[in-house]
């Protein structure tokens, strides 16, 4: 009786694992194809905003207009 007891805990524990792993990879594969691109697509559009206006201060406000 003693060891078909603990037959079921060792295989309770290997299901455990098993659920836990694919969780894991179901976290991992959502953040390298869905996370990752969304915060790429965000810092470049920073970028790309924080550029365009660095571009109009040099161009229209900075030392450009100071020194005529």
């Amino acid at each position: 009786m003693m060891k078909q007891a603990q037959s079921r805990k060792g295989q309770s524990t290997v299901e455990y694992v098993i659920v836990f792993t694919a969780i894991a990879a179901a976290i991992i594969f959502a953040a390298v194809n869905i996370i990752r691109p969304a915060v790429n697509k965000t810092y470049n559009e920073a970028g790309s905003s924080i550029e365009k206006g660095a571009s109009y201060f040099g161009n229209n406000i900075g030392m450009g207009q100071l020194g005529n």
